[in-house]
Order: structure tokens, then sequence, then C-alpha cells
């Protein structure tokens, strides 16, 4: 790992170089690897404090389930009750996770989305984790997340998108004399 040295550019023109301590180099392809493993170790530790009861899961339809938390590259989201206990139970894996893994949740980029909780709750918690507020509905991945029974207002923009490639589609599979018809 020492062989690796690392210079910095200041103003157009490279100074010093350094040898790299820990880590891999980006773009090795060991990197996703050891990432991947360390996602599964936070992942476990949040599924132990679920078993545990020390984090209270939100309560999905009879015929639904929501699960405890979901990873999409390095973005985790926690889906549970607003009590403090819980957040403080996340709060203490959290610290552990970056004490060995070097990992730090960037509290700038983090939020709370909240339903049904009464504000001074919500701003405890807030105080207690450094997260910003977000709103309900939010889009994330191209699809909205909300609480409650879905609005079609929700998938609008879902439907929107739907409607333009179905157009696109029919123009390009449909032949001159289709066209007109369809125009007609």
């Amino acid at each position: 790992m020492n062989s690796t040295t690392v210079s910095i550019c200041i103003n157009g023109s490279q100074e010093g170089y350094f040898t790299w301590k820990r880590g891999v180099r980006q773009g090795d392809p060991l990197s996703p690897l050891l990432f991947c493993l360390a996602e599964e170790v936070l992942s476990r530790g949040i599924s132990r404090l679920v078993d545990e009861g020390k984090v209270d899961l939100i309560k999905a339809s009879r015929h639904a389930t929501i699960p405890s938390h979901c990873f999409y590259a390095d973005d985790l989201m926690i889906y549970c009750k607003g009590k403090r206990a819980g957040f403080q139970a996340l709060k203490e894996l959290f610290t552990r996770y970056a004490e060995c893994s070097g990992q730090v949740i960037n509290v700038r980029k983090s939020s709370i989305h909240a339903g049904g909780i009464s504000q001074d709750r919500l701003q405890s918690i807030v105080e207690m984790l450094g997260f910003s507020i977000g709103e309900l509905p939010f889009v994330y991945l191209g699809v909205p997340v909300f609480k409650g029974k879905p609005k079609p207002i929700y998938f609008q923009s879902i439907m929107d998108k739907v409607k333009i490639k179905l157009a696109s589609w029919k123009a390009s599979l449909l032949s001159i004399a289709g066209r007109v018809q369809m125009i007609k």
C-alpha cells in the first residue's frame, strides 16, 4: 500500500508527494466490494436494533410490509417510528460504525422526513442527530415517497414521462400514412 504516491495540484502545478497510509485507490476493483461489506455490517446493526426492540418499525396496510431500512449506493433510508429512544440507539450505532469503518454521516446532506409526530418531538430528534427537516412527499430515485394513501398528484411526473415515451413510440412505429390518419 505504501508504493503509491499522490500529489496535489495548486494553481495548476503539482506540489509535493504523499504516500497512502490506509485504504484503496479510487477505481480499484476491490473498493466496491469493501464498501458492500461495510454496508452489510451497518445493515445487520440496524436489523439487530429492530430485533431487540430498540427501534420500532412503522406499520403498513394489512397486506404490505415496510422494510426497516434500505441502501442505494451510499444512501441509507431508515423507516421507523419517531421515538427518541430509537433515534438514540441509531445514533450510538452510527457512532460505533464510524469509529470502526471511518465512514462518517454527513449531517449536512442528511434529513428527517416525518409524518404524524409532534413538532416538539421532531425538533428534539433533529437537535439530537443534527439532521435537517425534509418535507413529505418527496421523490427519491424517481419514485414518490409519502405517508398515507397514495394520491394521483404524487405520481403525475411518472405518468407524464410514460405519456411522452408512449407518444414517441407511437410516432416512430407508425408509417407516414398512419401518422396522417392519427392526426385526422
